[in-house]
């Protein structure tokens, strides 16, 4: 089985066939730091707007460069020391040195590809990462993000919740048509504002070999797609002269689904096809949409502003799995609908725009991954949910109702398909466990106190916790982003240094062998070695990337890629157990995906003043001994031990509030 964006791009390198964008002021003196995950409370936005400024700035955005041979080849051997033990490592070093020779006409052709290319990677990074991959989209590519819970108690509620969001994503949506978007700067420095532009109304095509999408087109896209019941309808949410409705409209058209006696009918269900396997979701999608009686159903879907799935209930219990909380809970429906006896065949999971309102409050996104990192994401989240909070009670009136259910035809030869893929779909969501979690011990602003990184202070946690459950260090991938450049998507930021296996290794001593000074200094190292890879990821100079180019222009050119890639050390250091993730949001939020591998780990955080929102996946099949409430417990005990580490040896610690 093969997982996420992590894992789809580990699987292209091993020749098998990624959560926002945080641009922020980090703690550490002098050093700023882009995280893939963006928090729009951190991020620096001017009061410069998407004006013909904005133009001459887009344009003036750098080229993505292609780091030097040599350059990838040393960071590549620090990468790959934790590990490895010594003959391994002795033996890389020279499959290394001969990399760098076999790859010398690679690099010709990659730097004249970067030459001549908007971005020499971006059309790689959409086809190979994205569009062609063939598996599951929830949990192994389509993050989910649960917001904060909010006050709604029945379906009015519900359903007014749902029309105020709506209402502020169409003001949001304005704001990008218009060019106002305030831009987006790491420092004085513009960042690529390219993926706001593709949030509204795109949808992912499935097709045999490659999917397409349906791209967003500023004329187009009037209304939303609403799910309920597994049912699917139609409700614009523009008038005749391409105005926005207001949410007041939107509700009272909604209102018309409470009165409505449609039943759900499991005989028709269709959402969760979007759930199995792309090669098993093209052929029945092609069947079903080449029917011209369908053509409204998958135009309302494909063309929608978003997908609007109203949920009526959700599971309460995992078999299998520990007594959940109801936060993991509801990370379940968000993640993937918890199969077709909840809500799975209630979602479209290739819509980039998913909006999930489920019942008793708890409501949040499932978003398509193709076109734009989730740091645009959050960016609409939080302008849709300040909104949210000011909107004034919804008044209902006696207008009649624009919703219309659409018609579905399914011919006999297709419904065994329909039903086949159920049953995988349900069998697959039952692989995935979670546990989301507020760790109270400290935030963002114990980090600031300290002059250190909340993110590396998670990062090095995470390290650490996995040491003491595991023995061991992992691959981690972290995500960091390349919107310096032009049309910029991510680079990995490696965690896993030698700097934190040493700090690991003194932190899971059994008898406290290492004094507490010593530990205080292996920890700063770990710091400074994330702090250093970050820097050098976000400035283009991370080695996965790299790797990932030469590969692919070996494949496009037929010539033999080096031997490097099919090396035990490569096969390791892309192997990738723990996959992380920060989502700084301005709201109290947790964002959650899938492992990269099966004996891995999800793990993604959004550090609050005074607490840490995070999640944490496992599989539960062939998973390696992984367990989420472990991990959970272990990453829990090693930021407190940090924190006490920090206050035993800093002098500016703030108290504890332990």
């Amino acid at each position: 089985m093969h997982l996420a964006i992590r894992r789809s791009y580990f699987a292209l390198l091993m020749n098998r066939n990624v959560p926002f964008e945080l641009c922020r002021k980090q703690c550490l003196p002098s050093f700023c730091s882009v995280l893939s995950f963006r928090s729009s409370t951190t991020i620096s936005q001017r009061s410069a707007y998407m004006t013909s400024s904005h133009a001459t700035e887009q344009t003036g955005l750098l080229k993505l460069p292609v780091p030097t041979l040599a350059e990838t080849a040393q960071k590549y051997l620090k990468t790959v020391a934790p590990l490895l033990n010594n003959d391994e490592f002795n033996e890389t070093k020279k499959i290394v040195e001969q990399f760098q020779r076999e790859s010398e006409p690679l690099q010709e052709l990659l730097v004249k590809r970067a030459e001549t290319e908007e971005n020499w990677l971006s059309k790689w990074w959409l086809d190979k990462t994205y569009l062609e991959w063939r598996l599951n989209l929830p949990i192994f590519y389509n993050p989910a993000l649960i917001f904060p819970r909010q006050s709604y108690k029945n379906f009015n509620g519900q359903i007014e919740f749902a029309a105020n969001f709506i209402h502020g994503v169409l003001r949001y949506r304005a704001m990008i048509d218009n060019d106002q978007l305030p831009i987006d700067r790491f420092g004085n420095d513009p960042l690529c504002m390219d993926q706001y532009k593709k949030l509204i109304g795109t949808c992912r095509i499935p097709a045999k070999r490659i999917d397409r999408l349906h791209l967003y087109n500023k004329s187009s896209h009037h209304h939303v797609a609403v799910f309920y019941q597994n049912n699917i309808y139609r409700l614009p949410v523009y008038d005749k002269q391409g105005n926005p409705l207001t949410a007041e409209a939107i509700y009272n058209h909604l209102k018309k689904l409470s009165e409505s006696k449609e039943t759900n009918d499991q005989a028709k269900l269709l959402g969760h096809l979007t759930a199995d396997e792309r090669q098993h979701f093209a052929p029945i999608y092609e069947q079903l949409s080449s029917i011209p009686e369908n053509k409204e159903l998958f135009d309302t879907i494909n063309d929608s502003v978003l997908v609007l799935c109203l949920d009526d209930h959700y599971q309460t219990s995992i078999e299998g799995t520990s007594k959940k909380d109801i936060q993991s809970l509801v990370g379940y429906n968000f993640l993937h609908g918890g199969g077709t006896k909840y809500n799975t065949a209630n979602r479209w999971f290739d819509k980039t725009l998913q909006l999930i309102v489920g019942p008793d409050g708890y409501s949040g996104f499932n978003y398509e991954h193709s076109m734009a990192e989730g740091g645009m994401i959050t960016a609409l989240v939080d302008h849709a949910l300040d909104y949210c909070k000011v909107a004034k009670p919804l008044v209902q009136t006696d207008q009649s109702s624009l919703l219309n259910k659409c018609r579905v035809i399914i011919p006999k030869e297709v419904e065994q398909s329909i039903l086949e893929s159920e049953k995988r779909v349900n069998k697959f969501v039952q692989n995935c466990d979670i546990i989301v979690y507020k760790y109270k011990g400290y935030g963002k602003q114990f980090a600031k106190e300290n002059k250190l990184s909340i993110d590396a202070i998670i990062q090095v946690s995470l390290q650490v916790a996995y040491f003491r459950m595991h023995g061991k260090c992992g691959a981690t991938y972290e995500s960091g982003s390349l919107r310096r450049y032009h049309l910029g998507r991510t680079e990995t930021i490696r965690s896993c240094t030698l700097e934190a296996q040493k700090f690991a290794q003194a932190m899971a001593e059994q008898h406290n062998e290492t004094s507490n000074n010593a530990k205080y200094t292996l920890f700063l190292n770990a710091i400074q070695a994330h702090r250093q890879y970050t820097a050098d990821a976000i400035n283009a100079k991370g080695i996965d990337r790299h790797l990932l180019g030469l590969k692919l222009i070996a494949m496009e050119n037929n010539l033999p890629k080096p031997a490097l890639y099919d090396h035990l050390s490569y096969k390791r250091v892309m192997h990738f157990t723990l996959s992380t993730s920060q989502v700084g949001a301005k709201h109290d939020c947790v964002m959650i995906f899938g492992p990269a591998v099966d004996d891995g780990y999800g793990c993604c955080y959004n550090p609050r003043n005074d607490s840490i929102n995070y999640m944490i996946t496992a599989f539960k099949i062939n998973n390696g001994g992984t367990n989420v409430e472990q991990l959970s417990n272990h990453f829990n005990h090693s930021l407190t031990d940090i924190r006490q580490l920090i206050e035993a040896n800093s002098t500016k610690s703030i108290k504890s509030k332990l």
